[in-house]
């Protein structure tokens, strides 16, 4: 389907609709990729509501008369084609970064982000161990013949309580939450969050909620950089979250260290979660969530909408 590309770029594009009962003919001169994306997005769309073509048969016919270099051929699209071809040009027009997105990109890993420091439980009182240290800073990388690498990397400074580790082996791990972790919580004022556990032996979950405790995906598919370290007694460490697993505009964050095991079991909370009348931690309770301004931590133009590329695809599809 790539090779379909190059070839439309430089070329005058004629619609025969005598099969769409219409005298109109489209004429179009596209120059690059992400200009013939904006086309086939803008046009193809509408006209296929228009002339009613998504609830036609499959092998209804579209003709597209391809002129370049000179030569005139005639190319069929039947109407799966076109879909293929449209669903293509969104998903390249999606990833398309010009030259000034890449460099603004690349001029926020200069950025300082911004730091955190949980030292308080779950309940507002004063942690009876050291506190942790949290940074947030936005890492972009150019990656020859893959996606580029657009993450928000956290690193981490905390006790090492050396609680006994998941039998699973290092990788994403369901149910870390009972073992000894750091959380990372990213929510939306829609109540659409990201949940991301870390462990300090190579242990990851990844999940995504449309509304809370409403999980859209099973944290099984979803992979992290993660890099941990034993420093005497202290468990540093940093994790890379790929910008797609982000939910759109996100405007709350907290951030919590569980550690110890059955009634001697500690519940660290950067921004406690209680008013005073609850007796139970619950990490969920996304209106005691602190501010955040990712502006510092995402570069403008992306966060607005959940992001997508090839290499995670549209991991929020359906729930915008």
């Amino acid at each position: 389907m790539f090779v379909i590309i190059p070839i439309l770029l430089r070329a005058i594009i004629h619609m025969n609709e005598s099969n769409l009962s219409c005298r109109q003919v489209l004429r179009i001169q596209s120059a690059t990729p992400r200009c013939f994306a904006k086309i086939l997005c803008d046009f193809l769309l509408p006209l296929f509501h228009h002339f009613n073509l998504l609830s036609r048969p499959p092998s209804f016919p579209l003709l597209f008369f391809l002129s370049a270099d000179n030569s005139n051929k005639m190319i069929a699209f039947r109407r799966t084609h076109i879909l293929l071809l449209l669903e293509l040009a969104i998903m390249w027009n999606m990833v398309q970064t010009d030259h000034d997105d890449i460099e603004k990109a690349e001029a926020m890993n200069s950025m300082a982000g911004l730091k955190y420091t949980i030292d308080h439980t779950w309940d507002g009182l004063p942690l009876a161990h050291e506190a942790i240290k949290i940074d947030l800073k936005w890492h972009f990388e150019r990656l020859v013949g893959r996606p580029h690498k657009r993450v928000v990397k956290i690193s981490f400074d905390a006790p090492f309580f050396d609680d006994p580790e998941p039998m699973d082996s290092p990788g994403i791990t369901p149910g870390l939450w009972d073992f000894e972790v750091l959380e990372f919580f990213f929510a939306n004022d829609r109540g659409q969050y990201l949940e991301v556990e870390i462990g300090p032996h190579g242990h990851w979950l990844c999940l995504l909620f449309d509304g809370v405790r409403h999980p859209i995906n099973n944290g099984e598919e979803l992979e992290l950089e993660v890099r941990n370290k034993w420093v005497g007694n202290r468990w540093v460490g940093e994790v890379e979250i790929p910008l797609a697993y982000f939910p759109a505009k996100v405007s709350k964050f907290n951030a919590y260290h569980i550690h110890g095991n059955d009634t001697e079991r500690v519940y660290a909370a950067l921004s406690p979660v209680t008013d005073g009348t609850y007796s139970e931690p619950d990490f969920h309770r996304l209106e005691f969530f602190q501010k955040i301004n990712m502006r510092r931590v995402i570069p403008d133009g992306y966060g607005d909408r959940p992001f997508a590329d090839f290499k995670y695809g549209d991991l929020w599809a359906g729930h915008y």
